[in-house]
Parts: structure tokens; sequence; C-alpha cells
């Protein structure tokens, strides 16, 4: 029998609550008809799907008009169920995120036990697994395979003792980071789910002795962590008996944002839009390569951004990831939105933002804002090759020569080095300048944008247009910080992503705006106060803390 949430016990009190359930299958009883039937023919229709061949035997009309739209029913519910990566899930596929909830109350298993089935009823995709089509293009399957639901007691922990023993690593200390809640989460393998044979979806509760634990571990691909925090404030929903309002897996506003963002058009094919992203010449087999390959199309960036004379008058020899994918994304937004490359310089800026809050992109016709009950990842981390560089230049009907297009090229090459540089210039000088820190300690980080920090805007020969605003992430305040069970809403929130795959470092505001975080290495979280800024100081020049 198909189990879709496995419930596995640690102590043997939960066996009277905990008990497997039956079937929780969310399948629809068309996809299971799709299932009984032997031969079937695909048709060309705009969803792919199945439909079989009409039985050979005498039938009324009737009965052959009704099993046909049955069977029809069942290959289109099995085609929708389909749901493909976008270029914002597909460089996050092999990353796997936590976010652990600690409350100073107890959470009945009984009651979790209802909430979670119901959980998911109205998120399908949690309950899939990756697999990969024809083409070879990954997608989340609607199988209902299920996920894991772990309760287990644990009467030696104390959530305040835990807290009470963390301590911060020194500089030169090895990562993880937030190392309390690592015995209280589930591990993912992306090697194992990327096979289409893993969970990309586990709950994990531990009681302990002051309170509970609850943690979430998933796949980035599936979501960020702003949509698992509205699904942790869904289940508290149920948990209570409220009722949630349903909720659609569709990316397709996403989808046309990024389309928009690599200069498609926005009914373009999915085929279009994964030729913009970064290609491997072997793609990674193990979990460890995983984590040591960066993107190729990037080191190219990187060479050919070194060698402008831009690099060379400001005395820049060597650019961080985050610097390149930094400027990157700048360009991509100022193409998006129809901005002149070829006589103005506007603002770059560090394009790590969620777009259901901040999103510039979203402002635009063609792409819609995210609404705020989306479900997926929304945080534009889109590292995508940028369009041929003479299609950059403005269209105004008038043929360009191919001297033309070559000195446009040369031009947003220039233009693109400048951007990293400035990138690399104010981060640096972040680092370095404490007066920059106090200021943005006092309240400018919530302004979000690095140009506006006295620190940098009182340097001598300060440029606004060539020394970057750089917008910073401020997506550490998400809805997983609101999931109130009954009693209150968590006393403490932890998360973190692993494995390492971009090495970039992010700067984000601290709780109550007094901190400073800094994102580094496997994406751990670092939580800085003003006593221990020192520590940000000592960070390497590549951005890259092991």
């Amino acid at each position: 029998m198909e189990q879709l949430v496995n419930y596995r016990d640690s102590q043997a009190p939960f066996n009277s609550t905990l008990q497997p359930s039956d079937s929780l299958s969310v399948k629809r009883r068309a996809s299971q008809t799709v299932g009984t039937i032997k031969r079937l023919t695909q048709v060309r229709t705009a969803l792919g799907a199945m439909i079989p061949k009409p039985k050979k035997r005498k039938a009324s009309s009737k009965e052959a008009e009704e099993l046909a739209a049955e069977q029809l029913s069942g290959a289109i519910a099995a085609a929708v169920q389909r749901t493909y990566l976008n270029c914002a899930d597909l460089l996050l596929r092999h990353t796997w995120t936590v976010s652990a909830l600690a409350y100073s109350y107890s959470l009945e298993p009984v009651c979790l036990r209802p909430a979670v089935q119901k959980l998911a009823e109205a998120y399908p995709t949690l309950t899939g697994r990756f697999q990969r089509d024809e083409r070879g293009t990954y997608f989340i399957d609607g199988s209902d395979s299920g996920f894991s639901f772990t309760c287990a007691r644990d009467d030696q922990s104390c959530i305040s003792d835990l807290l009470s023993a963390f301590t911060l690593p020194s500089s030169s200390a090895p990562l993880p980071i937030n190392s309390w809640a690592t015995e209280f989460v589930d591990e993912l393998q992306p090697d194992q789910y990327l096979n289409g044979d893993a969970p990309i979806f586990s709950l994990r509760l531990t009681l302990v002795r002051d309170g509970a634990i609850l943690s979430f571990s998933y796949s980035h691909a599936l979501a960020d962590a702003e949509a698992v925090g509205q699904l942790a404030c869904d289940l508290a929903k149920l948990s209570v008996g409220s009722s949630i309002s349903p909720r659609q897996p569709s990316r397709m506003n996403l989808h046309r944002i990024g389309r928009t963002a690599a200069g498609l058009a926005a009914g373009g094919s999915d085929d279009e839009l994964i030729a913009t992203l970064p290609q491997y010449k072997t793609m990674p087999t193990s979990f460890q390569e995983w984590t040591d390959r960066e993107c190729e199309c990037l080191e190219r960036l990187r060479r050919d951004s070194l060698r402008t004379a831009c690099a060379r008058e400001e005395g820049i020899t060597s650019l961080t990831v985050h610097d390149l994918v930094s400027a990157l994304l700048w360009l991509l937004r100022e193409v998006a939105a129809g901005n002149n490359l070829g006589t103005a310089l506007r603002m770059p800026f560090n394009y790590i933002v969620d777009q259901r809050r901040l999103s510039s992109l979203a402002d635009m016709d063609a792409a819609p804002a995210i609404p705020q009950d989306h479900f997926g990842n929304a945080v534009q981390i889109q590292v995508t090759m940028p369009p041929p560089f003479p299609e950059l230049a403005p269209s105004n009907g008038d043929q360009h020569s191919a001297e033309d297009s070559r000195l446009t090229a040369a031009h947003v090459q220039n233009v693109f080095a400048a951007a990293a540089c400035a990138i690399h210039k104010a981060t640096q000088a972040l680092r370095s300048d404490p007066t920059a820190a106090a200021t943005a300690q006092a309240g400018l980080l919530g302004r979000m944008e690095l140009g506006w920090w006295k620190g940098l805007r009182d340097m001598p020969g300060f440029n606004p247009m060539r020394d970057c605003a750089t917008l910073l992430s401020g997506w550490r305040k998400t809805s997983t910080e609101k999931a109130d069970f009954g009693q209150g809403k968590p006393w403490v929130v932890a998360g973190k992503t692993v494995p390492l795959k971009h090495k970039m470092a992010f700067l984000t505001d601290g709780p109550g705006g007094d901190a400073v975080r800094v994102q580094v290495s496997e994406f751990s979280i670092l939580s800085y106060t003003k006593s221990t800024w020192s520590i940000l100081q000592q960070i390497p020049q590549d951005g890259i803390l092991y």
C-alpha cells in the first residue's frame, strides 16, 4: 500500500498516536485510471497528454463517450502534475535547506498528524520526486510518493541550554553555524533525490524539556525560506482547526520575470529559457562534486573583466563570484528595464531580493508582481548568460555595421567590468571602514542601498554612477517567524542551507536592526552584534570563509 507520509517513532509513548496511516493519496482519481490502461499513444496536445487507443470491443455510443472522457481526463491530470523547475530553481536543485523553529511550549503529535495530512493535500509538490524528461529537463512529478514526518522525545535537551552554549566561531574555524539545531533536523542528500528516489521535503518534531523543536528540511528547488514560512503558518492553522486558502504551485509569474531578464519573449519556450543557463561540460555525479564545481561561464566573465582598462585603472586584480553575479544580475535588470547601456551607466546593484516585496522587475508590465502566497522560489538568484552584446544596443530601425556591433559589445563588456569592480570596491570598503559599519547598524541598512552609507558617500572621489549602490538581502524576516501553534510564535528561528555551491558573501540585516549578518561559504548564517563586528573584517579578500 502506497504511503504518503512516513511516520517514524523513536519513543514508545508515541506509538499510540503515530501509527502509519492509511493511504493519504491526493492523486486524482483520473490519474489512477491512467495507470490501468495498457496501451497509450502520444498525441500532439499542448499538455503533452497521453491518450489511450480505444479498446477493440463493441460499445454503445454513450459508453464510448464516457470512456474517452474518463481516459482523457486522467491523461490531462497526469500531464498537469508535472511542475517544471524554472531558471531560479535549476541552479538550486542540488542544495537542501533547513528551517528549525524552537517553541517554548509543547506541540502535540496527535494534533499535528491530521494537520500534516491536510498540508500534503494543500501542497501537492511536497510529496513528489525530482525526475527528468526526455530532454533532460528537471521537473517535480505528481507521483504522491510521500515525505517523512518524524516525531521523537529528547528529555535530556533544553532549548535554553542549547542557546547559552552556542558561541560564534573564530574566523579560522570551519562552518557550519547554528550547530545547536543540527541534531534536530533530517539530512537530505542531493545525490539521492536528484535520482528521483528520495524525498525532497521532510518534517521533524522533537519534544524537549522546555518546549519543542519543529524542523523543515527541503530541497531549495522546491521552495525558498519565505514559501516554507507560509507553509509553516498553514500547518499551524491546520493544527488548531483553522482552514487555509488553496495554494497553487504555479511558477508562471517567475517564468515571465526570468524570460524578461534573459531577453526572451514572455511566451518563449522552456527550452529557450534553459538555453540561457550556464552548462557544465560534464555533469557532477556525486555529492562532493556538487559542492566543488563553480559555473564555468563566471570564470570566463572573471577573466575577461580583469583584462579591461577599468580593472587596471582601479587596481583590481581579483573578482569574487559575488562581484560577478551581482554585476551580471544588474546588467540583465538594466536590459529588461529598457535602459540604454550604450550611452549611460545606471545604478549597479546586487539583485538578491525577495521579489514578493522588493522586486524592481515586478513593477514591469511584462512581469507582474509575484503574489504573497506563491509557493516556490521567488528570491531572484538567477545566474543566466546575457544575450549577445550587439543585441543590447537600442533598436531604432537603422542598420548597424559589423564595426558598430563590435564597439557595442566592447562597451557593454566594459560596463559589466565597471559594475563588478565597483561592487568589489564597495564590499572591501565596508569591511575596512568601521564608520560604515556603525552607520549601517544605526539604521541606514534599512534603506537597503549601500550607496546611502555615509562611510562610502563621503569617500574622496566617490562617484555614485561608478562606485555602485548595492541592494542588501533582507530575507531573514520571513513568514516562518509567524507560525503560531496556539500558544505563541517561535522562541528561536534557525536556518541554514547546504551544501556550498556558489561561493558568495551576502550581508543582511539582523534581528531588530542591531546586528549585521553575513552569509558565507555553505550559505550558513552568522549573526554579528556590534561587539563582534571585528570578526567580519577578518573575512579573506576573496570573500570566502572556510
